[in-house]
């Protein structure tokens, strides 16, 4: 990928970020499957609740509006995929139950999702160019040496031309 959940991580991971948000920070993988109660339960057990796997969605639903209620969380949901505005709507009735500031963050693929959820703001990300790409590859492969045999980085060039801008493919 382009780093969608490279950059999620250095949000999640950044000390600022905890501090504004502690204990209520949440990361959620979502992947294709959007069911909405193994959501809810995912987001309850990493709140420190316990969620049966027998629990209706409706008796999940209650327990995490109840953990909500009242406080500032911040959710990532990674690599969602859903477009069905319908599953949405229904995660958004439970989620909307935290305090003012509270944040959701979805990294996804597709344009269409970052539609329905609604999103007050976009970051898309595209791929590198060809200068960048060849900076970090020099930066990791090549220990950052300036100067670089001629040979070698004919070498190095044709290896970041066929990861086409992509920066994790680099890595």
């Amino acid at each position: 990928g382009v780093g969608k959940t490279t950059l999620a991580q250095f949000v999640y991971h950044d000390q600022r970020v905890k501090d504004h948000f502690q204990p209520h920070l949440w990361w959620i993988c979502v992947s294709d499957d959007f069911n909405v109660s193994e959501i809810v339960r995912k987001i309850v057990e990493v709140g420190g609740e316990n969620c049966s796997g027998a629990m209706e969605l409706e008796s999940r639903a209650k327990k995490l509006v109840e953990m909500l209620y009242g406080k500032r969380f911040l959710l990532i949901l990674d690599d969602v995929w859903n477009e069905d505005p319908r599953k949405w709507d229904q995660l958004e009735v439970i989620l909307n139950r935290g305090a003012n500031g509270s944040k959701i963050v979805v990294t996804t693929r597709k344009t269409k999702v970052a539609e329905i959820v609604g999103s007050d703001y976009k970051h898309p990300l595209g791929e590198l160019s060809s200068d960048d790409c060849w900076s970090i590859f020099r930066r990791i492969a090549l220990s950052g040496r300036a100067n670089v045999e001629e040979g070698l980085e004919k070498i190095g060039r044709e290896i970041v031309n066929k990861c086409k801008g992509h920066p994790l493919a680099l890595i």
